[in-house]
């Protein structure tokens, strides 16, 4: 019996030794867990620096096309890599303390390499994403990205001045529970100069009435697409006021109450806020405290007039 007992124990094992880790290039994989699990695990700080963008990753770590269409949202990629297909490899993964897991891609097309990262909750469902590296087009700039131990992301750029001098540009961003990036430093002694904001929903669908631009300028707009089902929308907002002292950004799912009102709540998140549409602007009004997604100054106020669409050509 003892020795019957040590053979199945043997078994087990050696069972659990020669077990290995899914292949991202594997297509017979079925969830998200299994996606999410085959990325190899990592140990913060990580840093990529541009010029290690430029070198082609193992084929091991390339993830199968069919992995990415059905686990990776391509509103994330879409816009940067318009027109082509490009590969995917995994970079790694690493889980904070509420077992949220952030898993970081390299995407390479023809002529733009860029580094992503994505988080999927302690449920491995996707929350949220945001470039994490892109590859400067000017030999003066380089970039850096980077997620230290706190998991605070950091996109930093650096350029050497004529005379010699360092001049760095340092945003960093954090994830909250409620599904989207924050933006919580931003600091630079270099000369400030126009960034495009990213819109994450921006490739989305965009059938629904109401959905559309809405455009105060290109740092105070309001994004509405298609919501997951009938009876909903999606929206981004991204305001900026009072010369930057004043910002704020808020991505997520509202109800339509009724013809013209969609109100935005969600578990566990004190936020609540009304996106009253006239058929020519939304008004935002913030009905319950969403001091999460904004400056302690400002609030998610005011109205938007609806951007015209271009005619599209025949």
């Amino acid at each position: 019996m003892i020795r019957l007992y040590c053979l199945l124990f043997l078994g087990l094992f050696l069972f659990s030794c020669t077990e290995e880790k899914r292949s991202l290039s594997d297509e017979t994989i079925r969830s998200v867990d299994e996606f999410v699990e085959s990325f190899p695990d990592i140990k913060l700080p990580l840093s990529i620096h541009d010029s290690s963008m430029k070198k082609k990753p193992n084929d091991s770590l390339r993830i199968a096309d069919k992995l990415v269409k059905e686990f990776i949202p391509d509103s994330l990629y879409a816009r940067s890599f318009k027109g082509q297909k490009p590969r995917f490899y995994g970079v790694g993964k690493a889980m904070d303390k509420n077992e949220d897991v952030y898993v970081i891609i390299q995407v390479r097309g023809k002529e733009k390499q860029m580094a992503y990262v994505l988080c999927f909750d302690k449920e491995r469902v996707f929350k949220a994403g945001m470039p994490l590296l892109g590859e400067s087009s000017q030999r003066d700039v380089s970039f850096e990205g980077v997620i230290d131990r706190k998991f605070t992301i950091y996109r930093n750029s650096y350029r050497q001045g004529k005379a010699g001098q360092l001049f760095y540009t340092r945003n960093a961003y954090v994830y909250n529970n409620v599904g989207t990036f924050t933006l919580i430093l931003k600091e630079s002694n270099d000369i400030p100069e126009e960034e495009t904001v990213y819109n994450p929903i921006d490739t989305l669908p965009s059938t629904q009435k109401f959905t559309g631009d809405y455009v105060q300028d290109k740092k105070n707009f309001v994004s509405v697409r298609d919501g997951s089902k009938p009876g909903r929308i999606r929206f981004f907002i991204h305001f900026e006021k009072r010369g930057g002292d004043c910002t704020g950004e808020l991505k997520g799912e509202g109800v339509m109450k009724d013809a013209k009102k969609a109100l935005y709540t969600a578990p566990g998140d004190p936020c609540a806020l009304e996106l009253n549409f006239t058929g020519t602007a939304v008004q935002l009004k913030e009905v319950n405290g969403c001091g999460n997604y904004r400056g302690i100054k400002c609030f998610f106020e005011g109205q938007y007039p609806l951007k015209k669409r271009a005619a599209s050509k025949r």
